[in-house]
């Protein structure tokens, strides 16, 4: 097992970036980045955002139940993806926004749709769920394998352990336990889990960044019982490049994951559709929706405070700079500078460059 190595999620800084030093030890020239606004061409909406190295494009598109061949489902019907990529393809950077899925024990059909709202996966940790992407990305390539994955520290699955009681929490808040349901466990898990596979004679390696946070609940029934565990994916990050370019990658791909996500306003619109009618299948299994009672489909159950979370397990900080915003950087990043064009500079270095301004953590 290898240490973690990423700092995830979200920056608002509309501006250039460069980068003085590569991720961790690697040292390189200057590499200038710009950031683009994601929209929704039909209705304006501002979907996301996602930072593109120099030399880079991007494409991004929504991905909606029915329209597409994915995993979307009806309790989970909208699915954000951005892909940046460098000449031919070489090396790409794809992040998905979140999606959610369900698993029944009694009655498993992979890939079907659950009762009519969600797609149906196995139960899965993290680690599972960044298998089930790379057997979809590689499709029928048999010389794919799995090379391993990234430890967590100590800290990391204490921060994990209490997302989950947190997820308890909100079960209590709901009821807790009624007749013939009963709450068997709440589990968050997070991977970075890497792969690799020859195309064209050449080895490609793809870096998987995911979490899972799941619960189970039992209902019992006349003649039995059926467990179900609702799983919830805050977000998927993937780097795929070839191998003798991955470790000159990584601080690109580290920024990319520091800076590319879902705008609030397409999160908050996804919860609002999704979030407490997915609550509600896995607390009460195939029971109509409209039996259920508006109180359970008010609340907001099941809603987490995804950047957070990611900022603290992903290690990323948060920087104010001269015009009050604020931009995320991965943790290995030691000092920030702003210079006067209001460039954002990252460095290693206790001395940035002249003319420039450091900043500070907030």
């Amino acid at each position: 097992m290898k240490k973690k190595i990423f700092g995830l999620l979200s920056a608002v800084l509309l501006t250039m970036i460069t980068c003085m030093t590569a991720y961790g030890s690697q040292t390189g020239a200057p590499c200038n980045f710009r950031v683009e606004k994601v929209s929704d061409y039909d209705t304006g909406l501002t979907l996301g955002r996602c930072y593109v190295p120099e030399g880079y494009e991007f494409v991004s598109g929504l991905m909606a139940y029915g329209l597409s061949d994915g995993w979307q489902s009806p309790g989970s019907p909208y699915q954000l993806g951005i892909n940046i990529y460098n000449k031919d393809h070489e090396t790409d950077m794809l992040y998905y926004s979140p999606i959610q899925f369900i698993y029944n024990a009694n009655g498993y059909v992979p890939g079907a749709v659950y009762a009519g709202m969600l797609r149906m996966i196995p139960a899965v940790s993290a680690d599972g769920f960044a298998d089930l992407l790379a057997g979809h990305f590689f499709g029928d390539n048999d010389t794919a394998k799995k090379e391993g994955g990234f430890m967590l520290t100590q800290d990391d699955d204490e921060f994990l352990r209490k997302r989950a009681d947190e997820m308890y929490q909100l079960y209590l808040l709901s009821g807790g336990d009624m007749a013939g349901i009963s709450f068997i466990g709440a589990e968050c898990t997070y991977a970075e889990q890497m792969y690799s596979r020859v195309e064209d004679g050449q080895e490609i390696i793809t870096l998987i960044v995911t979490a899972v946070q799941s619960c189970t609940t039992e209902i019992y029934q006349a003649g039995g019982s059926a467990r179900y565990t609702s799983m919830t994916i805050p977000f998927i990050y993937i780097l795929d490049t070839p191998a003798d370019l991955f470790e000159d990658n990584l601080a690109d791909f580290s920024l990319f994951t520091a800076n590319t996500s879902m705008s609030d306003e397409f999160y908050a619109m996804y919860l609002d559709m999704v979030n407490a009618y997915v609550y509600v299948i896995a607390i009460y299994g195939n029971i109509g929706l409209t039996d259920i009672g508006e109180e359970y489909l008010s609340e907001d159950y099941g809603t987490y405070d995804t950047e957070s979370f990611c900022e603290y397990i992903m290690e990323t900080e948060s920087y104010t700079t001269s015009d009050g915003q604020t931009v995320k950087v991965p943790a290995s990043y030691d000092y920030l500078y702003e210079d006067a064009d209001g460039n954002i500079i990252l460095s290693d270095s206790a001395f940035g460059p002249e003319g420039s301004t450091k900043l500070y953590r907030k």
